[in-house]
């Protein structure tokens, strides 16, 4: 039962105040998110701690909606990372989806 706040702007000063009622919000899919670090440019590590965050030379972060299909990938950082290693993590991010939706 997801809402958002109803909203109202005064056109004499343009700001926005919260109102009653709201919007219900419709989930059209669900997305399941997965981070991998390259931590030294040697090791990827999924879900790093902050101790490793120190270390990393490249983030990526990749969504898989409810059907284990890529939503989108996102680079940060220098590090070089592969075509291979990319597609890599992207299967280990259906795969976490899988286990995810298995436990609940």
């Amino acid at each position: 039962d997801l809402r958002l706040p109803g909203a109202r702007a005064d056109p004499a000063t343009g700001i926005v105040y919260a109102a009653g009622g709201g919007v219900q919000l419709r989930i059209l899919n669900r997305l399941f998110p997965a981070t991998f670090s390259l931590v030294d440019d040697n090791y990827l590590v999924a879900d790093a701690d902050d101790a490793e965050e120190q270390m990393t030379t490249a983030s990526l972060l990749v969504v898989v909606d409810g059907h284990a299909r890529t939503a989108n990938v996102w680079k940060r950082g220098a590090g070089a990372l592969s075509r291979e290693t990319i597609a890599g993590c992207i299967k280990a991010a259906a795969a976490r989806k899988a286990e995810i939706e298995s436990c609940s």
